[in-house]
């Protein structure tokens, strides 16, 4: 069993009144961490993860939060790993590969972390 973790960065904005002129942005750097079963084609399975990990970050990719369903007065980093932890689990879940944990943060002094529990 090998382990990977796949960092991307995302910028989103959002707004702390959900006032859009008050809108400001944030890059947020995005670490998942897999574990991939077993598998006779390990390349194509990275592959298949890379792709599934661009897949789910695409739609916070430049976006507002404040307009986007769930983030209704929450537009936080904390509210935004939540709903990428989800998005991500659920993509994975048909796959040989499983997510073991999550971290989300603007800067390396706070990262918010998800961790799976199997």
């Amino acid at each position: 069993m090998k382990k990977y973790c796949i960092r991307k960065c995302i910028p989103i904005s959002h707004s702390n009144d959900d006032v859009r002129e008050h809108a400001h942005t944030h890059t947020v750097e995005v670490s998942i961490y897999t574990r991939l079963k077993d598998t006779p084609n390990e390349i194509s399975e990275i592959q298949r993860l890379e792709k599934l990990i661009e897949d789910c970050l695409a739609p916070y990719y430049e976006c507002y939060l404040n307009d986007k369903p769930g983030f209704e007065n929450d537009t936080s980093i904390e509210r935004l790993g939540d709903m990428i932890f989800y998005d991500i689990d659920e993509a994975f879940k048909n796959i040989a590969i499983d997510m073991e944990k999550l971290e989300i943060g603007e800067t390396p002094l706070r990262t918010y972390i998800l961790t799976k529990v199997v």
